[in-house]
């Protein structure tokens, strides 16, 4: 996000920043866990942007992950508003043999077809430098559209 600030943010007058559980949501209790990150997260989103490897995640209450969640959170609002922006990325590389699941990897497989009936173009990296090369146009071009 740094190359994307140094060189197109500062010529186009934006900022990128990273917002995730990690470092934008606190302690405290709710319903479930996901609850509590969903509500902590800004609604001011521009840009919705997931990266999923071949793990789908732990379910919640209401949906088979909280991935799939927080992805259901943005797409309503989206197409209430058409906004935010969702970019979703899909990675080919080959996981660890200790990490490898079937049952995730159906649940991640079943996904890209559901997103995609609901029209949401999707791309999918092989290595990080072709995440990296797809993901700094993709987010100018984004930002510039907002």
């Amino acid at each position: 996000m740094e190359t994307i600030n140094r060189d197109s943010g500062r010529r186009s007058g934006f900022h990128v920043a990273v917002v995730g559980c990690e470092t934008h949501s606190r302690p405290a209790a709710e319903d479930y866990a996901q609850v509590l990150i969903n509500k902590q997260f800004t609604d001011d989103i521009d840009i919705f942007l997931e990266l999923m490897g071949s793990y789908f995640g732990t379910p919640t209450p209401k949906y088979v992950s909280g991935t799939e969640e927080e992805f259901y959170g943005a797409f309503k609002a989206w197409e209430k508003c058409k906004a935010p922006e969702i970019m979703f990325y899909f990675s080919n590389l080959a996981p660890s043999i200790r990490d490898i699941g079937p049952h995730q990897f159906k649940l991640v497989k079943d996904f890209k077809t559901t997103i995609a009936s609901k029209g949401v173009y999707y791309f999918e990296y092989e290595n990080e430098l072709s995440l990296r090369l797809d993901l700094h146009p993709h987010i100018s071009q984004a930002i510039k559209r907002s």
